[in-house]
């Protein structure tokens, strides 16, 4: 059974044309004529599940949201990416050509890009910019995944120790381990990439520590 239909209300966005849908009966927090975001197709949304996209929100070209995923605000999920399970994208997160699973939460300005994928109980926030990363997370640590230019993965886990210090432990292909704690890493390490990984580090435990994840 079909749980929204596409409405004839309809915004263009980067030479798209996509349609407001409208809620068919009662899901969730969802009620029957309720208007949600904007896709291109059907094939955007899900009938299944209590997935939902909800205001301005815009999902477009191949993306498409199953399971309870919701997102919300102003995000936009585009190209081939996929927002399943319960994870949410909310705010003016961006999205394209990425997987995001899990309790994952993109909230704020965050940029997920290029074939990335964000599982767990990961938050990303603040202007984080992940492009081709891989990052889970659990109660206890945070791994990050990123590509170098030849094609191979520099792979960084932060964890907390009792004392509350957070440590980065990253593997270098060149020098092998490296064990810092979060301020020794931020200073010493100032490649685009040690600087994404701080952010996305910062923001996690930030948000841990907040109770939004």
């Amino acid at each position: 059974m079909k749980k929204y239909e596409i409405t004839n209300k309809s915004i263009e966005f980067e030479g798209k044309t996509l349609y407001r849908i409208k809620a068919l009966h009662d899901f969730n927090d969802v009620k029957t004529g309720d208007l949600g975001g904007f896709v291109e197709s059907e094939d955007n949304l899900s009938h299944h599940g209590d997935c939902w996209i909800y205001g301005n929100t815009k999902v477009l070209d191949d993306a498409y949201v199953d399971g309870n995923a919701r997102v919300l605000g102003n995000a936009v999920v585009r190209h081939s990416s996929r927002i399943t399970e319960n994870a949410v994208i909310c705010k003016n997160a961006y999205i394209s050509n990425s997987y995001i699973h899990g309790v994952a939460v993109i909230t704020d300005d965050a940029r997920i890009v290029c074939e990335s994928t964000i599982c767990g109980t990961t938050m990303i926030c603040g202007n984080t910019y992940i492009n081709a990363g891989n990052i889970k997370s659990n109660d206890e640590y945070l791994c990050i995944s990123t590509p170098t230019e030849r094609g191979e993965y520099i792979n960084t886990v932060a964890f907390r120790d009792a004392d509350n210090t957070v440590w980065i432990s990253t593997n270098y292909e060149e020098y092998g381990y490296e064990l810092y704690t979060f301020d020794e890493h931020a200073r010493y390490h100032t490649t685009r990439r040690d600087i994404a990984v701080v952010n996305a580090v910062k923001s996690y435990f930030e948000a841990f520590d907040s109770s939004e994840i």
